[in-house]
């Protein structure tokens, strides 16, 4: 079948590895495939939409992503929608594509919700949505898993005035989002808690969400450090002999990195003076994003304030060079000279590469391969995934799929995709509340196993991590999974527009002009949201 995905910015992120993933998993079972984004930076993306392996049309909106830090949520959807309607009615087909949009079979769309009604409407061709979180919960702050939907519960005038603004501005925008994502014919989430959380707080959707876990390409994390040259890998190519804490994450505030700081910084004191361990910190980075910079800072300021030393890799792009860093970081990289990358605590590196992220998750040599998953021959000792509540998580996956044991918050996705049975073969990780007392004593533990250095002729025949995590969350079983989803949606025959959803295009012009609406209030109160 022919199959279009709509997708909003095409980069580094989670929900951007589960959409390409996915892409190139149906495209191996046969399937024509074509994604279509508002925004693609070849700079800041995944090589598989670089290099052929699947087809990237990239309609670059005239709207921007916000209008002085503001209305972030209102101009995705006009960007989606400028998307869509260039998608449909564009007769310039090296701007839409050399396709007509009806010339598809199905639709697949994930984070926004916006075009649902409208594609169905026009093309008459059924829609999957793909649910990662719902908006209404991502843009109140760290959501809680608590049993009431109420924003009541949540406190209405949780900080004061203008937090009741935001909340009065963000009301049309929830009812939007749930209006237009009932309207899909297929509604999929990421992971059990998500499909949870989204029964609750969207109770229209209640009763037909289906799961399908992210997969990944376990082929690419077998023997990942052969892919790249010993220069693309960088400093860790070749031996990698220091004892390594790994994060993966973007530097976002939910992201909660400054959990790992403290729990390292805890876990460093109760070290010998000689001893050689330490955290780094990878993380995506976008100087575009104010939320990055100021994250970048804060952690910055949190590592010094805990006497431990850090090291800022310069960026490597030409437009993202160190000047365009805060002048509190620029500066932080030039205070202490005799800290480098080999001899700091803390080591961050802004846009990472894959070929960085492929040396420091790769596997140790078949021969010395144990049943413990903290094995003393790799440098690698863990990965700390610090957010909470995280709706599914690919990190941990890719991490267990190399063997490397996970340090997760006791909540959200990890919940689904760790085991954690203490002294059992079938452990891939520790699930720990986020206090960073007990995660030190996590990282004191792990580090303690890999001081034993146990003998490679332990081995054992035991299921390794990697096979736990095969089972469930391969790209093979969340292909054949979305497969099935598809053939569904396609046998239910085409959209009746005598049929369609009650509020289909009712719901759309209304929601559009509800969207004016706000966008006005917003600009009126602009200062208090």
């Amino acid at each position: 079948m022919k199959i279009a995905f709509i997708h909003p910015d095409l980069g580094i992120g989670g929900a951007e590895r589960l959409v390409i993933d996915a892409a190139t998993g149906l495209q191996s079972l046969g399937h024509e495939v074509t994604i279509y984004t508002s925004h693609h930076d070849p700079k800041r993306s995944f090589p598989e939409t670089n290099d052929g392996t699947l087809k990237v049309h990239a309609i670059r909106p005239p709207f921007p992503r916000s209008i002085g830090g503001k209305f972030h949520i209102i101009l995705a959807h006009l960007r989606q929608l400028h998307l869509i309607l260039t998608l449909l009615f564009s007769t310039d087909r090296r701007e839409a594509s050399s396709s007509s949009a009806k010339e598809y079979d199905i639709f697949f769309i994930d984070q926004l919700s916006t075009s649902i009604p409208l594609i169905r409407y026009i093309t008459l061709k059924r829609v999957i949505f793909y649910l990662h979180f719902p908006d209404k919960l991502l843009s109140d702050g760290a959501y809680v898993d608590s049993p009431s939907p109420s924003r009541s519960s949540r406190g209405w005038f949780r900080g004061g005035i203008r937090g009741v603004v935001k909340r009065v501005y963000r009301l049309p925008m929830d009812w939007f989002e749930e209006v237009t994502t009932r309207n899909a014919d297929i509604i999929i989430a990421n992971s059990h808690f998500t499909s949870r959380v989204a029964s609750r707080h969207l109770p229209s959707l209640a009763g037909r969400l289906s799961v399908v876990y992210p997969g990944i390409n376990f082929d690419q994390y077998t023997s990942p450090s052969t892919k790249f040259s010993s220069v693309e890998k960088g400093p860790y190519s070749g031996g990698r002999e220091r004892p390594t804490f790994v994060s993966l994450n973007r530097f976002e505030r939910k992201k909660d990195l400054g959990l790992a700081i403290r729990a390292f910084a805890l876990f460093k004191s109760q070290l010998p003076p000689n001893s050689n361990s330490s955290p780094q910190t990878l993380s995506g980075y976008d100087d575009r994003l104010k939320d990055n910079t100021e994250t970048l800072s804060s952690l910055l300021a949190l590592a010094h304030s805990l006497d431990l030393t850090t090291y800022i890799r310069p960026l490597p792009s030409p437009t993202s060079s160190p000047t365009s860093l805060s002048s509190k970081i620029v500066e932080t990289m030039k205070e202490n000279p005799d800290v480098t990358m080999e001899n700091c605590d803390i080591l961050f590196l802004p846009n990472f590469t894959l070929a960085e992220r492929s040396a420091l998750l790769s596997p140790p040599p078949p021969s010395t391969i144990t049943s413990s998953i903290s094995s003393p021959y790799r440098s690698t000792l863990a990965l700390l995934y610090t957010p909470q509540n995280e709706h599914f998580g690919i990190g941990p996956v890719e991490s267990m799929a190399c063997g490397i044991g996970v340090l997760a918050c006791d909540s959200g996705g990890p919940r689904e995709s760790l085991v954690d049975i203490p002294d059992s073969y079938m452990r891939t990780g520790w699930l720990r509340p986020p206090e960073p007392e007990a995660w030190a004593k996590v990282l004191t533990q792990i580090y303690t196993l890999h001081t034993l250095s146990l003998s490679p002729s332990s081995t054992s025949t035991s299921p390794t991590p990697s096979s736990q995590a095969q089972t469930l969350f391969s790209m093979q079983s969340m292909s054949s999974s979305l497969q099935s989803h598809l053939e569904e949606a396609i046998n239910m025959g085409p959209v009746d527009p005598s049929r369609n959803d009650e509020l289909g295009a009712l719901s759309t012009l209304l929601g559009w002009g509800l969207v004016g609406l706000v966008m006005l209030l917003g600009i009126a109160v602009g200062r208090l949201i």
